[in-house]
């Protein structure tokens, strides 16, 4: 059986809330996902809501939208990490701030190399976040490969600003 090795609660109710779904969701059995005939490691997002009974309710991820987080080869920026930082544009309003610091970006890049979806994972200043985003969004990657497979893959990128 599958196991949930580690939970983050992205936006919660309260702590007491919190506590009481993440030991409702340690006690999840599943059947893991394979690539081809191995066991692969996934992350994936569960949204629970409330039903009006007060029972949670939950959506699970469809098939598609699985993206692994580990492969044989993860993902590669076509032109390394130097051609993504080459597409930022450091906000003028930083500039002039002098707001400097890494922005954590979470890539989830499909079977082409295409990113289709970004996400901050941690910001070092709100007014550099797009140009992050941005510059993640405009890259193409070389896929993820597993047992000789694209896949679908995420990654985590960080983005340096750092004023001359």
């Amino acid at each position: 059986m599958g196991k949930i090795e580690k939970i983050k609660i992205i936006r919660g109710e309260t702590t007491e809330i919190d506590k009481q779904n993440i030991s409702k969701i340690q006690k999840w059995s599943f059947q893991p996902f394979h690539i081809i005939d191995k066991p692969a490691k996934v992350r994936f997002d569960v949204v629970l809501e409330e039903s009006g009974d007060g029972r949670p309710i939950i959506s699970e991820p469809k098939p598609n939208d699985v993206y692994y987080i580990t492969a044989d080869e993860l993902p590669l920026p076509i032109g390394g990490i130097v051609a993504i930082q080459k597409k930022v544009y450091y906000p003028e309003l930083a500039k002039r701030a002098g707001i400097e610091g890494r922005v954590f970006v979470k890539a989830y890049i499909n079977e082409e190399g295409n990113v289709v979806k970004a996400e901050v994972i941690k910001s070092a200043h709100e007014v550099l976040d797009s140009a992050a985003l941005n510059a993640v969004l405009k890259t193409k990657f070389k896929p993820g490969i597993q047992n000789g497979k694209k896949i679908k893959t995420q990654v985590s990128i960080p983005i340096v600003f750092k004023l001359n």
